[in-house]
Order: structure tokens, then C-alpha cells, then sequence
């Protein structure tokens, strides 16, 4: 499904907790605080579980509390990424060290979730049902809702794992909070698989990548080859991609088409791999799903450009400009020709000032004001030292106390 109706999000705990109702009544006067949006309560066990419906989507909420590490084979493809290891080096530690957990949960409409079970599925629709929330902003509603959830909780608790399954990621509480704050699509919302294939013509410590989330978007993965790029920047170019090709009315480029990073700096050629068995398109976690497969032509950060499109920049510089439409040429002509006039004006101007000061040359100065020896200074009107007390005071005022004009005032 391309906006999956069920997510979850798992907060695990080193120390026993016994504030969910707390939990859930902050959420629910939170919520309702931001978007007006209320719930009742159908189902609800104190302190262990509590469901929440309502919100004026439809929207089923799950909190849940559990006694007891949870069961760590769940993390295995999370603990196994390269960018948790990365990101947390110590998060094998931290899992083992968990004691409980909270389980939250996101559905929308009664019957939220039965796209899971293809025997139900199947049969809604056969009967014709509509499924609820299947809509780009109903998905990010669903997302809003359940990160807020978590925020909630993690104001009670200080959890010392988030693990947001929608994306099959794991955060300490400051990478959670750092990933939501960019939104969605985002770091949060789309998990970055690294892989190197090795190849003989691969360059040395090249990395490419894989995303696992970007279908909920797209309908398809993003996958970037093996380059001397970091996997970092690459990364930054999958979320920029896809954050555009998920906006309202936008066009993928067609397959072979360019991307053009929107200050201009990256340009990446975008591959349609429908097949899923194209060695060249998956790294060594693969699936069935299709991929956009962004292959970098030219990055400026990093002073990269590829040898065929540095030469076909070259044949574009290299061309011979085409003449100047009538209209251009002339509005060219005519500046010009007025800039022309413009400095010949001023040089007989210049011409005619220098001609008058020759024919009339300055009476010389008296010898009145001529400057007079040190113990006589000379003229007060214009020594230098009867200039300095004009403009700077007099030498005595100069040794009064800071502040004594402000007391004055």
C-alpha cells in the first residue's frame, strides 16, 4: 500500500513505568489544544492500555504499555543498517538494557488495518468498501499524530530507544527529535540502506545507497550507485528528490530526463528501474519494489563532474552565439551611443574648467597667516591647535570624568 493505514512507534524504557493514563490525558488535552481535534475513549485498562478514537478523521489510537524487554529479533534489520551504527554506536547496548516498553499506534477509520490481512482485504474489496485515509495528506496526518504521541510520552519518561517502525529505524531521543524537526518526507521517514558491490571499476570507499520509505511517497525506492560522493550528500539528494516528486502536481522526470537541485549546484540523471532483478539497481537487501535510480552527473560541493557531462558542457559552452535579434541589437546601439555622448560631455566640461583656472590664476596668500613659532602660535582662526579645541573641545574638558555632560543634561 502506498500510504500504509497502520504505524507504530516503540518508545523501550530502562526502568519500570506506571504514568500512561498520564500519557494519554497530556495527548489528548494537547491535540485538542493544536487542531481542536477530540477523542473518546472506547477501550481503556489503567495504567497498561488505552485506545482513543476520533479526531474528526476517524483516527484509532493505541497507547500501551509493557512489562518486560520486548522482543529483539523486531530490530534485527534496523540493528543491521550501517547507519545505526553510525548514528548510535552503542544502541546494541542500549537494547539489551531495555526493561519495558510503550507501543503507540496510528489507524484510520473503524476498520484501519485489515489491508495487513490480504484474506480481509480481499473481501472489502470485493464488497466495495472505500478504504479510509488512502490520500497523501490523511498519511501525514497519520505521521503528525503518532510523532506527536511520542513527543508526549518522552515528556514523561526519557526512553533510551525510539524505534519508528514505519521507516524500520532506531533513534536515541535527540536523533528522533533532530529527524522530525525536517519534516515530512524526511531523515525521519526515510531509512538510508548502505552497500558497497565491490565492482573492479568502483572506486575505492565508494558507497551507494538504498531507501527503505520513499515508496510510501512515491510508490517507488530511490537508489543511488556506488560513487566517490559521500553517503551522506547523496542522501540529501534522495530527500530533496523526493520531497519534490511528492509535491502536489509535480512530474518526475522521465526516465534518462536530468534533476537539477533547485540552487542549481547538482544535476543527477534519473533511471526508471521497473525490474527489480537488475543487479546494477539493488544493493544486497532487495525486493520487488521499482526504484528511481539517481546516478550524479555534477555536484559543486564537492567539485565532482563525470567526463561525459563535462564534455557535453563544453560543446554547450563552445558553440557559436547566435546574432542578436533586431530589437536587442538595437536597444544595444542605442546605449552605447548614449554612454559615448555622456563622456564627451563630461570631458568638455573638464576641458572648459581647466581653461578658465589657467586665465585666472589665485592671488598668493598673506604673509599674515603664516604660521608663528611655538610659543607664539600664530593666527587663533586657523592654527592647528585653535582647529583641534573648534572640533574636538578644549584640552581641559577633554580630562573631565566620563559621565559629567550626562549628569549635567
Amino acid at each position: 500500500m502506498k500510504y500504509p493505514n497502520r504505524i507504530q512507534a516503540a518508545l523501550l524504557l530502562d526502568q519500570r513505568f506506571e504514568e500512561l493514563d498520564a500519557i494519554t490525558r497530556d495527548f489528548a488535552r494537547i491535540i485538542e489544544m493544536k487542531s481542536g481535534a477530540t477523542f473518546n475513549i472506547p477501550e481503556h485498562q489503567p495504567g497498561a492500555f488505552a485506545r482513543l478514537f476520533g479526531g474528526g478523521a476517524e483516527l484509532m489510537l493505541t497507547f500501551e504499555y509493557v512489562e518486560g524487554p520486548p522482543d529483539e529479533t523486531v530490530f534485527e534489520g534496523a540493528l543491521a543498517s550501517p547507519v545505526t551504527a553510525i548514528r548510535t554506536p552503542d544502541m546494541p547496548d542500549r537494547l539489551s538494557a531495555a526493561r519495558s516498553h510503550i507501543l503507540l499506534e496510528v489507524s484510520q477509520g473503524t476498520l484501519g488495518g485489515l489491508e495487513l490481512d490480504p484474506d480481509k482485504a480481499s473481501l472489502m474489496q470485493e464488497l466495495g468498501a472505500v478504504p479510509v485515509g488512502a490520500t497523501q495528506a490523511d498519511f501525514t496526518r497519520r505521521l503528525e499524530t503518532l510523532s506527536l504521541m511520542a513527543r508526549v510520552a518522552t515528556d514523561h519518561i526519557q526512553p533510551s530507544v525510539i524505534h519508528w517502525t514505519q521507516s524500520d529505524q532506531l533513534f536515541e531521543p535527540e536523533a528522533f527529535e533532530a529527524a522530525l524537526a525536517e519534516g515530512f518526507p524526511g531523515p525521519l521517514t526515510l531509512h538510508p540502506l548502505l552497500y558497497s558491490q565491490g565492482k573492479a571499476d568502483d572506486a575505492p570507499g565508494s558507497i551507494g545507497l538504498r531507501t527503505f520509505g520513499a515508496r510510501h511517497w512515491l510508490g517507488r525506492e530511490l537508489h543511488v550507485p556506488p560513487s566517490v560522493l559521500p553517503w551522506s550528500a547523496a542522501f540529501q539528494t534522495a530527500l530533496g528528490f523526493c520531497t519534490a516528486a511528492a509535491a502536489p502536481d509535480a512530474k518526475v522526470p522521465a526516465d534518462g530526463d536530468t534533476y537539477e537541485t533547485p540552487d542549481g549546484g547538482e544535476i543527477w540523471r534519473v533511471h526508471h528501474r521497473d525490474d527489480a532483478s537488475d543487479p546494477d539497481a539493488l544493493s544486497p537487501k532487495s525486493d520487488t519494489i521499482p526504484l528511481y535510480e539517481l546516478v550524479p552527473l555534477r555536484h559543486d560541493a564537492y567539485q565532482f563532474l563525470t567526463d561525459d557531462y563535462a564534455l557535453q558542457a563544453n560543446v554547450l559552452c563552445n558553440r557559436t552565439p547566435k546574432p542578436k535579434s533586431e530589437t536587442a541589437a538595437t536597444a544595444a546601439d542605442q546605449a552605447e551611443t548614449e554612454e559615448a555622448s555622456s563622456l564627451a560631455e563630461l570631458e568638455a566640461a573638464l576641458a572648459e574648467g581647466r581653461a578658465e583656472a589657467a586665465a585666472n590664476p589665485p592671488e598668493p596668500l598673506p604673509a599674515t597667516l603664516n604660521a608663528g613659532a611655538p610659543s607664539q602660535p600664530g593666527d587663533a582662526t586657523v592654527s592647528g591647535r585653535s582647529l583641534r579645541a573648534r572640533v574636538f573641545g578644549a584640552r581641559d574638558a577633554l580630562t573631565e570624568a566620563p559621565g559629567d555632560a550626562y549628569k549635567d543634561a
